[in-house]
């Protein structure tokens, strides 16, 4: 029987659900670094436990950050756990779902884990990783920090998957991380959501450049702004990103003025 492959990351055995126990010293220094099989993360998951990254002497901070094999992106609106199942990126590249403490069957809140071996630990490179993820899932675009707590979730649905990332998705995603990074930082005095196309992108498309000239995206070989193909734009909203392969992307900025 081939081993079940090991993980790394670190888990608080402490912190149950949210906090249930109000142990709030436990955030700090109850996180500690183990190497850990699927099914054992997913049964430590269901029992409530907390887990987290790798951190220097197990003082979760993010200047302690050391690495970490497993990833995760929450979900809290905008998908159903079926329609997140359904997603190719979700198929091909996720370990499992778990459904949160706030999960009901009229609002769907879940959180989906990826696994990575041979891990990430740059804490740059980390953000830029969960933030492209997060965008290809609909999901919290808040949760990027490099001392993120993902919450147990005591008695939860787990949908297994059964799927990781290979390097080539990770240099993809950090790509196309740093370029949302770099977005939401020149979006100054606003808030800016942004959501990747989640459909499959003819090479023929017609889109709109800056200066309201028509393309088809087969053109396009370099990150370009553009106004976006699937709603009413007064100003350019969107941009085409390039993958590692060559392969095309759309991301939609939808930007808010703060205070407006």
């Amino acid at each position: 029987m081939e081993e079940e492959k090991l993980y790394g990351c670190s888990l608080s055995p402490r912190i149950i659900n949210k906090n249930e126990r109000n142990d709030w010293g436990a955030f700090k220094n109850s996180f500690e670094s183990i190497e850990i099989t699927i099914n054992q993360l997913k049964e430590f998951i269901k029992k409530g436990g907390a887990f987290s990254y790798a951190y220097k002497n197990n003082v979760r901070s993010s200047s302690n950050f050391i690495g970490t094999e497993v990833l995760a992106a929450d979900v809290d609106k905008g998908l159903t756990i079926q329609e997140a199942l359904e997603l190719p990126f979700v198929k091909n590249h996720a370990q499992f779902l778990y459904t949160t403490t706030s999960h009901t069957q009229e609002k769907h809140r879940f959180r989906i884990v990826f696994t990575f071996q041979g891990g990430i630990t740059n804490a740059d490179d980390l953000q830029q990783v969960v933030t492209a993820i997060s965008a290809r899932v609909s999901g919290d675009m808040s949760v990027t920090d490099s001392a993120r707590i993902f919450y147990g979730s005591r008695g939860c649905e787990i949908y297994d998957i059964g799927n990781e990332l290979t390097q080539e998705i990770i240099d993809d995603l950090r790509i196309q991380g740093k370029e949302l990074i770099d977005a939401k930082r020149g979006s100054k005095d606003s808030e800016c959501i942004v959501n990747r196309s989640s459909r499959l992108l003819d090479n023929e498309l017609m889109v709109t450049l800056r200066d309201g000239q028509s393309i088809a995206l087969s053109s396009i070989n370099k990150k370009t702004t553009i106004f976006c193909p699937d709603h009413t734009d007064d100003h350019p909203s969107a941009f085409v990103g390039i993958g590692s392969k060559g392969g095309k992307f759309i991301f939609v900025m939808l930007v808010k003025r703060l205070g407006g």
